[in-house]
């Protein structure tokens, strides 16, 4: 058996990187969920790294402290990964606003609340993690240290705050139920 040229060991060594990065990513994402439901079912300060290495099966006993650091880390992961898929069920409602907004069409307040509080829906309806990722936030608001406000502070809703600026337009636009647009615009 001849022995491989250069070209094939570049080839396999580069499908050796792909294949060592996708389970790297899927690791990262397993510890997330797996972050996610405990932290959703227990509370935060009730799970220790020990536990989600646990539950998410590594091999590696420091697997959440090689990929996130922390605690800390992990739920800024968690919290980025909710805000991502929140962003993806609301980009057609905000740019529906808005493009309704800069027509001089203002939609109406049920048309809002329905662009902010339909994208939890959907999140809670999601099978795989829906109903953690709202216990999960629910958890945050009770939960909540200085640490985890300066992470939810970091980088704002960007779309939630599109969807409050086209709300806001439609409520000083004369809309008959101001007040309930406003609840609204809080709420976000």
């Amino acid at each position: 058996m001849a022995e491989p040229t250069r070209d094939e060991l570049r080839v396999q060594s580069s499908e050796d990187r792909k294949s060592r990065s996708d389970t790297k990513n899927d690791t990262k994402s397993n510890l997330i969920l797996s972050a996610l439901e405990l932290f959703a079912e227990n509370g935060i300060d009730a799970v220790s790294m020990r536990t989600i290495n646990n539950a998410a099966g590594t091999r590696n006993a420091s697997a959440v402290h090689y990929h996130f650091g922390n605690k800390l880390g992990i739920i800024e992961a968690i919290i980025q990964f909710i805000r991502e898929e929140l962003d993806t069920y609301r980009m057609d409602a905000v740019v529906n606003l808005e493009r309704r907004a800069a027509n001089g069409d203002n939609p109406s307040c049920r048309e809002i609340l329905w662009a902010v509080f339909t994208p939890y829906y959907r999140l809670y309806c999601h099978p795989e993690f829906g109903k953690s990722a709202l216990k999960f936030l629910a958890r945050l608001q009770i939960d909540m240290s200085p640490d985890i406000q300066a992470v939810l502070n970091k980088e704002p809703q960007k779309l939630a705050l599109r969807s409050t600026h086209a709300g806001a337009r439609a409520t000083c636009a004369g809309n008959r139920h101001p007040p309930l647009c406003g609840i609204c615009i809080s709420g976000t």
